[in-house]
Protein backbone atom coordinates (compact mmCIF):
# COMPACT_ATOMS: atom_id res chain seq x y z
CA UNK A 1 0.00 0.00 0.00
CA UNK A 2 3.04 2.08 1.01
CA UNK A 3 4.49 1.55 -2.54
CA UNK A 4 1.18 2.28 -4.79
CA UNK A 5 0.56 5.51 -2.51
CA UNK A 6 4.06 6.70 -3.15
CA UNK A 7 4.95 5.79 -6.65
CA UNK A 8 1.46 6.80 -8.26
CA UNK A 9 -0.11 9.34 -6.20
CA UNK A 10 2.95 12.19 -5.69
CA UNK A 11 4.67 11.62 -8.12
CA UNK A 12 1.32 11.86 -11.00
CA UNK A 13 2.14 8.41 -12.71
CA UNK A 14 -1.39 7.82 -12.86
CA UNK A 15 -2.02 9.62 -15.64
CA UNK A 16 1.30 9.24 -17.17
CA UNK A 17 0.56 5.78 -18.73
CA UNK A 18 -2.27 4.13 -20.81
CA UNK A 19 -1.81 1.01 -19.11
CA UNK A 20 -1.59 2.66 -15.46
CA UNK A 21 -5.03 4.41 -15.69
CA UNK A 22 -6.96 1.28 -17.77
CA UNK A 23 -5.75 -1.10 -15.03
CA UNK A 24 -6.76 1.42 -12.03
CA UNK A 25 -9.77 1.90 -13.77
CA UNK A 26 -10.06 -1.79 -13.78
CA UNK A 27 -9.27 -2.41 -10.11
CA UNK A 28 -11.71 0.22 -8.98
CA UNK A 29 -14.61 -1.60 -10.42
CA UNK A 30 -13.38 -4.70 -9.06
CA UNK A 31 -13.23 -3.32 -5.74
CA UNK A 32 -16.65 -1.96 -6.10
CA UNK A 33 -17.88 -5.28 -6.72
CA UNK A 34 -17.47 -6.44 -3.54
CA UNK A 35 -20.41 -4.65 -2.75
CA UNK A 36 -22.29 -7.18 -4.33
CA UNK A 37 -20.32 -9.99 -4.75
CA UNK A 38 -22.04 -13.54 -4.49
CA UNK A 39 -18.53 -14.89 -2.17
CA UNK A 40 -17.01 -11.65 -0.91
CA UNK A 41 -13.67 -13.93 0.49
CA UNK A 42 -12.94 -15.42 -3.03
CA UNK A 43 -13.39 -11.51 -4.28
CA UNK A 44 -10.65 -9.81 -1.41
CA UNK A 45 -8.39 -12.91 -2.12
CA UNK A 46 -8.53 -11.57 -5.84
CA UNK A 47 -8.38 -8.26 -5.18
CA UNK A 48 -5.13 -8.30 -3.18
CA UNK A 49 -3.53 -9.86 -5.93
CA UNK A 50 -4.66 -7.24 -8.28
CA UNK A 51 -3.34 -4.89 -6.36
CA UNK A 52 -0.11 -6.24 -5.67
CA UNK A 53 -0.50 -6.22 -9.56
CA UNK A 54 -0.67 -2.23 -9.36
CA UNK A 55 1.89 -1.95 -7.05
CA UNK A 56 4.05 -3.56 -9.61
CA UNK A 57 3.46 -1.74 -11.94
CA UNK A 58 3.38 1.37 -10.47
CA UNK A 59 7.46 0.66 -9.82
CA UNK A 60 8.52 -0.20 -12.60
CA UNK A 61 6.26 2.59 -14.66
CA UNK A 62 9.16 4.82 -16.71
CA UNK A 63 11.96 2.26 -14.93
CA UNK A 64 15.01 2.15 -17.20
CA UNK A 65 16.00 -1.32 -16.24
CA UNK A 66 17.45 -4.45 -19.31
CA UNK A 67 14.78 -6.65 -20.85
CA UNK A 68 17.62 -9.23 -20.27
CA UNK A 69 17.49 -9.17 -16.93
CA UNK A 70 13.21 -9.94 -17.44
CA UNK A 71 13.96 -12.42 -19.80
CA UNK A 72 16.84 -14.40 -17.59
CA UNK A 73 14.18 -14.22 -14.44
CA UNK A 74 11.39 -16.44 -16.50
CA UNK A 75 14.19 -18.37 -17.95
CA UNK A 76 15.65 -19.57 -14.85
CA UNK A 77 12.58 -19.82 -13.07
CA UNK A 78 11.10 -21.54 -16.03
CA UNK A 79 14.00 -24.00 -16.20
CA UNK A 80 13.88 -25.03 -12.17
CA UNK A 81 10.46 -26.01 -12.38
CA UNK A 82 10.87 -28.21 -15.93
CA UNK A 83 13.74 -29.13 -14.66
CA UNK A 84 12.56 -30.53 -11.03
CA UNK A 85 9.37 -31.44 -12.70
CA UNK A 86 11.51 -34.15 -15.28
CA UNK A 87 14.25 -35.17 -12.34
CA UNK A 88 10.98 -36.45 -10.43
CA UNK A 89 9.09 -38.79 -12.88
CA UNK A 90 11.09 -41.83 -11.85
CA UNK A 91 10.24 -41.30 -8.16
CA UNK A 92 6.81 -40.30 -8.27
CA UNK A 93 5.36 -42.33 -10.65
CA UNK A 94 1.99 -41.28 -11.87
CA UNK A 95 1.83 -38.42 -9.33
CA UNK A 96 3.35 -35.59 -11.83
CA UNK A 97 0.47 -36.85 -14.23
CA UNK A 98 -3.22 -35.78 -14.66
CA UNK A 99 -5.71 -38.24 -16.44
CA UNK A 100 -7.82 -36.25 -18.88
CA UNK A 101 -9.80 -37.12 -21.66
CA UNK A 102 -8.68 -40.50 -21.64
CA UNK A 103 -5.04 -40.24 -21.26
CA UNK A 104 -2.38 -39.70 -18.55
CA UNK A 105 -0.83 -35.75 -19.33
CA UNK A 106 2.33 -34.19 -17.77
CA UNK A 107 1.61 -31.78 -15.14
CA UNK A 108 4.83 -32.29 -12.72
CA UNK A 109 4.97 -29.93 -9.64
CA UNK A 110 2.91 -27.53 -11.55
CA UNK A 111 -1.03 -26.97 -11.33
CA UNK A 112 -1.30 -29.29 -14.33
CA UNK A 113 -0.72 -30.39 -17.74
CA UNK A 114 -2.08 -26.91 -19.52
CA UNK A 115 0.35 -25.11 -16.80
CA UNK A 116 3.83 -26.45 -17.42
CA UNK A 117 3.00 -26.58 -21.11
CA UNK A 118 2.59 -22.53 -20.83
CA UNK A 119 5.69 -22.59 -18.84
CA UNK A 120 7.72 -24.49 -21.59
CA UNK A 121 6.66 -22.10 -24.25
CA UNK A 122 7.92 -18.91 -22.03
CA UNK A 123 11.15 -20.89 -21.64
CA UNK A 124 11.53 -20.73 -25.50
CA UNK A 125 10.74 -17.21 -25.80
CA UNK A 126 13.47 -15.93 -23.01
CA UNK A 127 16.13 -18.84 -24.54
CA UNK A 128 16.14 -17.35 -27.87
CA UNK A 129 15.73 -13.95 -26.97
CA UNK A 130 18.90 -14.19 -24.62
CA UNK A 131 20.63 -16.22 -27.21
CA UNK A 132 19.66 -13.32 -29.51
CA UNK A 133 21.21 -10.40 -27.60
CA UNK A 134 24.31 -13.13 -26.94
CA UNK A 135 23.34 -14.01 -23.35
CA UNK A 136 23.68 -17.20 -23.69
CA UNK A 137 25.11 -19.87 -25.92
CA UNK A 138 23.76 -22.01 -28.76
CA UNK A 139 24.35 -25.26 -26.17
CA UNK A 140 22.32 -23.86 -23.53
CA UNK A 141 19.61 -22.61 -26.05
CA UNK A 142 19.29 -26.40 -27.45
CA UNK A 143 19.35 -27.43 -23.80
CA UNK A 144 16.35 -25.29 -22.83
CA UNK A 145 14.49 -25.78 -25.88
CA UNK A 146 14.93 -29.55 -25.78
CA UNK A 147 13.44 -29.83 -22.14
CA UNK A 148 10.66 -27.37 -22.72
CA UNK A 149 9.43 -29.51 -25.51
CA UNK A 150 9.77 -32.76 -24.01
CA UNK A 151 7.40 -31.57 -21.14
CA UNK A 152 4.94 -30.03 -24.17
CA UNK A 153 5.13 -32.99 -25.60
CA UNK A 154 4.57 -35.15 -22.24
CA UNK A 155 1.64 -32.80 -21.26
CA UNK A 156 -0.07 -32.80 -24.79
CA UNK A 157 -1.17 -29.38 -24.66
CA UNK A 158 -2.84 -28.69 -28.17
CA UNK A 159 -2.41 -24.48 -26.64
CA UNK A 160 1.08 -24.92 -26.35
CA UNK A 161 1.56 -26.38 -29.92
CA UNK A 162 -0.40 -23.58 -30.81
CA UNK A 163 2.19 -21.26 -28.58
CA UNK A 164 5.00 -22.80 -30.78
CA UNK A 165 3.87 -22.11 -33.82
CA UNK A 166 2.83 -18.26 -32.96
CA UNK A 167 6.58 -18.16 -31.93
CA UNK A 168 8.02 -19.51 -35.13
CA UNK A 169 6.10 -16.68 -36.81
CA UNK A 170 7.38 -14.21 -34.40
CA UNK A 171 11.54 -15.36 -35.39
CA UNK A 172 10.27 -14.76 -39.35
CA UNK A 173 8.83 -11.30 -38.30
CA UNK A 174 11.60 -10.29 -36.45
CA UNK A 175 14.68 -11.72 -38.43
CA UNK A 176 13.20 -11.08 -42.15
CA UNK A 177 13.22 -7.09 -41.49
CA UNK A 178 13.15 -6.16 -45.24
CA UNK A 179 9.87 -5.59 -46.67
CA UNK A 180 10.12 -7.37 -49.60
CA UNK A 181 11.45 -10.38 -47.66
CA UNK A 182 8.35 -10.20 -45.63
CA UNK A 183 5.87 -9.94 -48.30
CA UNK A 184 7.73 -13.04 -50.08
CA UNK A 185 7.82 -15.16 -47.17
CA UNK A 186 3.78 -13.78 -45.97
CA UNK A 187 3.16 -15.24 -49.29
CA UNK A 188 4.82 -18.41 -49.62
CA UNK A 189 3.14 -19.15 -46.10
CA UNK A 190 -0.07 -18.10 -47.66
CA UNK A 191 0.68 -20.60 -50.50
CA UNK A 192 1.49 -23.83 -48.47
CA UNK A 193 -1.57 -22.94 -46.01
CA UNK A 194 -4.08 -23.07 -49.32
CA UNK A 195 -2.00 -26.03 -50.82
CA UNK A 196 -2.51 -27.78 -47.13
CA UNK A 197 -6.17 -26.95 -46.99
CA UNK A 198 -6.96 -27.48 -50.75
CA UNK A 199 -5.69 -31.53 -50.00
CA UNK A 200 -7.79 -32.00 -47.22
CA UNK A 201 -10.90 -30.27 -48.27
CA UNK A 202 -13.77 -31.42 -48.57
CA UNK A 203 -13.35 -35.33 -48.30
CA UNK A 204 -10.43 -35.97 -46.04
CA UNK A 205 -11.17 -32.85 -43.93
CA UNK A 206 -13.41 -35.14 -41.03
CA UNK A 207 -10.50 -37.98 -41.34
CA UNK A 208 -7.91 -34.99 -40.28
CA UNK A 209 -10.23 -34.08 -37.36
CA UNK A 210 -10.63 -37.70 -36.15
CA UNK A 211 -6.74 -37.51 -35.93
CA UNK A 212 -6.94 -34.35 -33.80
CA UNK A 213 -9.33 -36.09 -31.64
CA UNK A 214 -7.86 -37.79 -28.19
CA UNK A 215 -11.37 -39.28 -27.98
CA UNK A 216 -11.58 -40.71 -31.59
CA UNK A 217 -14.81 -38.81 -32.17
CA UNK A 218 -15.40 -35.53 -34.09
CA UNK A 219 -17.62 -34.35 -31.44
CA UNK A 220 -14.72 -33.19 -29.32
CA UNK A 221 -12.95 -30.91 -32.36
CA UNK A 222 -16.46 -29.39 -33.25
CA UNK A 223 -17.22 -28.83 -29.80
CA UNK A 224 -13.84 -27.80 -28.80
CA UNK A 225 -13.33 -30.36 -26.27
CA UNK A 226 -17.09 -29.29 -24.84
CA UNK A 227 -16.14 -25.86 -24.54
CA UNK A 228 -19.45 -24.50 -26.65
CA UNK A 229 -21.13 -26.35 -23.51
CA UNK A 230 -19.56 -24.18 -21.38
CA UNK A 231 -20.03 -20.86 -22.79
CA UNK A 232 -23.54 -21.25 -23.70
CA UNK A 233 -24.20 -21.64 -19.76
CA UNK A 234 -21.59 -19.02 -19.06
CA UNK A 235 -23.44 -16.97 -21.35
CA UNK A 236 -26.73 -17.27 -19.73
CA UNK A 237 -24.89 -16.74 -16.30
CA UNK A 238 -23.91 -13.36 -17.81
CA UNK A 239 -27.48 -12.44 -19.66
CA UNK A 240 -28.51 -12.62 -16.05
CA UNK A 241 -26.32 -9.64 -14.69
CA UNK A 242 -25.00 -7.89 -18.41
CA UNK A 243 -23.29 -4.77 -16.61
CA UNK A 244 -22.25 -5.63 -12.92
CA UNK A 245 -21.03 -9.47 -12.78
CA UNK A 246 -21.23 -11.36 -9.97
CA UNK A 247 -18.04 -9.90 -8.53
CA UNK A 248 -14.34 -10.07 -8.90
CA UNK A 249 -12.78 -13.12 -8.64
CA UNK A 250 -16.63 -14.55 -8.54
CA UNK A 251 -17.57 -16.12 -11.64
CA UNK A 252 -16.08 -19.35 -11.90
CA UNK A 253 -17.56 -20.45 -8.65
CA UNK A 254 -20.75 -18.91 -9.94
CA UNK A 255 -20.41 -21.10 -13.26
CA UNK A 256 -19.53 -24.07 -10.96
CA UNK A 257 -22.56 -24.14 -9.55
CA UNK A 258 -24.74 -23.79 -12.66
CA UNK A 259 -22.89 -25.85 -15.44
CA UNK A 260 -22.95 -29.77 -14.81
CA UNK A 261 -21.82 -32.08 -18.66
CA UNK A 262 -24.86 -34.08 -19.36
CA UNK A 263 -22.29 -37.28 -19.49
CA UNK A 264 -20.28 -36.70 -16.74
CA UNK A 265 -21.52 -34.76 -14.40
CA UNK A 266 -18.22 -32.76 -14.74
CA UNK A 267 -18.13 -28.79 -14.01
CA UNK A 268 -15.13 -25.71 -14.21
CA UNK A 269 -14.16 -22.87 -12.46
CA UNK A 270 -13.49 -21.47 -15.80
CA UNK A 271 -15.53 -19.85 -18.97
CA UNK A 272 -12.45 -21.39 -21.14
CA UNK A 273 -12.35 -17.58 -22.97
CA UNK A 274 -11.14 -14.57 -21.08
CA UNK A 275 -13.56 -12.51 -22.33
CA UNK A 276 -16.38 -14.60 -20.76
CA UNK A 277 -14.46 -15.01 -17.72
CA UNK A 278 -14.28 -11.28 -17.10
CA UNK A 279 -17.80 -10.78 -17.73
CA UNK A 280 -18.19 -13.30 -15.21
CA UNK A 281 -16.62 -11.24 -12.86
CA UNK A 282 -17.42 -7.96 -13.36
CA UNK A 283 -19.98 -7.56 -16.36
CA UNK A 284 -19.83 -7.33 -20.57
CA UNK A 285 -18.53 -3.17 -20.07
CA UNK A 286 -15.65 -3.66 -17.86
CA UNK A 287 -14.59 -7.04 -19.63
CA UNK A 288 -14.13 -5.47 -23.05
CA UNK A 289 -12.31 -3.00 -21.61
CA UNK A 290 -9.71 -5.52 -19.62
CA UNK A 291 -9.63 -7.22 -23.53
CA UNK A 292 -8.34 -4.02 -24.79
CA UNK A 293 -5.91 -3.53 -22.67
CA UNK A 294 -4.22 -7.00 -23.20
CA UNK A 295 -4.61 -6.38 -26.79
CA UNK A 296 -3.26 -3.13 -26.74
CA UNK A 297 -0.08 -4.56 -24.81
CA UNK A 298 0.10 -7.09 -27.79
CA UNK A 299 0.03 -4.64 -30.48
CA UNK A 300 2.16 -1.85 -29.25
CA UNK A 301 5.09 -4.88 -28.36
CA UNK A 302 4.36 -5.78 -32.11
CA UNK A 303 4.85 -2.13 -33.05
CA UNK A 304 8.05 -1.53 -31.41
CA UNK A 305 9.46 -4.80 -33.04
CA UNK A 306 10.14 -6.68 -28.90
CA UNK A 307 10.41 -10.11 -30.00
CA UNK A 308 9.82 -10.92 -26.69
CA UNK A 309 6.87 -9.39 -25.50
CA UNK A 310 5.73 -10.18 -29.29
CA UNK A 311 6.06 -13.41 -28.53
CA UNK A 312 4.72 -13.42 -25.12
CA UNK A 313 1.62 -11.48 -24.97
CA UNK A 314 0.44 -12.71 -28.43
CA UNK A 315 0.74 -15.82 -26.73
CA UNK A 316 -1.76 -14.79 -23.85
CA UNK A 317 -3.64 -13.54 -26.13
CA UNK A 318 -4.10 -16.60 -28.19
CA UNK A 319 -4.87 -18.68 -25.22
CA UNK A 320 -7.68 -16.64 -24.40
CA UNK A 321 -9.66 -17.18 -26.70
CA UNK A 322 -9.77 -20.95 -25.74
CA UNK A 323 -8.71 -20.58 -21.99
CA UNK A 324 -9.75 -17.42 -19.08
CA UNK A 325 -5.88 -16.49 -19.87
CA UNK A 326 -5.65 -13.71 -17.49
CA UNK A 327 -9.20 -13.32 -16.53
CA UNK A 328 -9.88 -13.88 -13.37
CA UNK A 329 -7.77 -15.30 -10.06
CA UNK A 330 -4.65 -14.05 -11.41
CA UNK A 331 -1.37 -16.19 -12.27
CA UNK A 332 2.20 -15.67 -12.91
CA UNK A 333 1.52 -14.55 -16.50
CA UNK A 334 -0.32 -10.96 -15.54
CA UNK A 335 3.71 -10.42 -14.84
CA UNK A 336 4.43 -10.40 -18.49
CA UNK A 337 1.56 -7.68 -18.24
CA UNK A 338 2.86 -5.73 -15.95
CA UNK A 339 6.45 -5.33 -17.45
CA UNK A 340 5.13 -4.35 -20.97
CA UNK A 341 3.15 -1.47 -19.25
CA UNK A 342 6.27 0.72 -19.66
CA UNK A 343 7.24 1.92 -22.85
CA UNK A 344 11.25 1.82 -21.73
CA UNK A 345 10.83 -2.13 -21.80
CA UNK A 346 9.82 -2.43 -25.18
CA UNK A 347 11.41 1.04 -26.96
CA UNK A 348 15.38 0.41 -26.18
CA UNK A 349 17.33 0.91 -28.94
CA UNK A 350 19.31 -2.16 -29.25
CA UNK A 351 16.22 -4.34 -28.38
CA UNK A 352 14.14 -2.15 -31.66
CA UNK A 353 16.96 -1.96 -34.04
CA UNK A 354 18.75 -5.49 -33.81
CA UNK A 355 17.32 -7.37 -36.24
CA UNK A 356 19.98 -10.40 -36.44
CA UNK A 357 20.08 -13.67 -34.79
CA UNK A 358 23.40 -13.11 -32.44
CA UNK A 359 25.16 -16.45 -31.08
CA UNK A 360 27.76 -16.56 -29.01
CA UNK A 361 29.45 -19.79 -29.45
Amino acid sequence: MILFAFALIPKGRLTSSFGTKALFVYFLVALISASWSSDISATLVSLTGFFGLLCATAFYEGKKFELDHIAGGFLVSSSLIIISSLILIPFSGLRLFDFLQGQWRFSGITFGAHSIARIGVFSIISALHLTRRGKIGIFWLIAVCSASLVVIYLSDSRQAYAGIFWVIFCIIYIFYSKSAVKKIVIIKLGLLALIALGLVMPNNLEEVFLIASRSGGLNEITTFTGRTYVWEAALDLINNQVFMGYGFGTGGFVLEGFYRSETSDWSTTSAHNMWLHASLDLGVVCATLFVIIIVWFSVRAWYYRSFFFMATTGFIVLIGVLERSLAGPLDYMIIIVVLSCSKSLVCQGSEVSSNTLQIRR
